[in-house]
């Protein structure tokens, strides 16, 4: 069997039953009968495994397409978070958490800001403009997120989904009302900067 997925099979199950605070380098590499070598070629820490365990999973790519980042969000994230809650669960409520969520919202923030330079969107806002609102973006998909996780609720979903709705649909109108002032004022020929993001 592959060193990761050994790894990853008593990672599960571990947090399956037991804190990851718990979790040291010993024991999880007892439990995947490997050597804590074996373990450090690949990975730092506990911490560093569990970042890739998650972007692993969660695969925050920029091929996804910007028009369907809401299904990815809410089709493939929750579905996984369905399948895996006590561990998410377990993993952000962890000492681990705060370095956990840092972590999310940077893949987060780098997935939004591929699909802005994918879509040109610095023909209509500042570069600056576009940093903010990805930092928000991936600071509010991942309390979605978040709240998805530990709230173990079925209305949960629809009222998250629903935010980002209304979140996507406010930041798209402010998009098309720059554009047609641009039009107005003769300037669609320029983008606002002259610099790519």
């Amino acid at each position: 069997m592959e060193l990761t997925l050994k790894i990853t099979y008593a990672y599960e199950s571990w947090l399956k039953n037991n804190p990851l605070d718990k979790l040291t380098v010993r024991k999880l590499t007892k439990m995947a009968k490997i050597s804590r070598v074996s373990f450090y070629r690949s990975f730092h820490s506990i911490g560093d495994f569990t970042n890739w365990y998650l972007l692993k999973d969660f695969d925050f790519k920029p091929e996804t397409k910007f028009t369907v980042i809401v299904d990815y969000i809410f089709v493939k994230v929750y579905k996984l978070i369905d399948q895996k809650r006590m561990i998410m669960k377990n993993i952000i409520t962890s000492n681990l958490g705060t370095q956990v969520k840092d972590f999310l919202i940077k893949e987060i923030y780098n997935f939004q800001i591929a699909n802005f330079k994918r879509i040109d969107i610095h023909q209509i806002v500042s570069t600056s403009e576009v940093h903010t609102q990805s930092m928000f973006y991936a600071h509010g998909l991942f309390n979605l997120i978040l709240n998805y996780i530990l709230l173990d609720s079925p209305q949960i979903k629809t009222v998250t989904y629903d935010a980002y709705i209304a979140i996507s649909l406010r930041l798209f109108k402010g998009y098309v009302e720059r554009c047609i002032e641009r039009v107005k004022n003769h300037e669609y020929d320029q983008p606002i900067l002259s610099s790519k993001l």
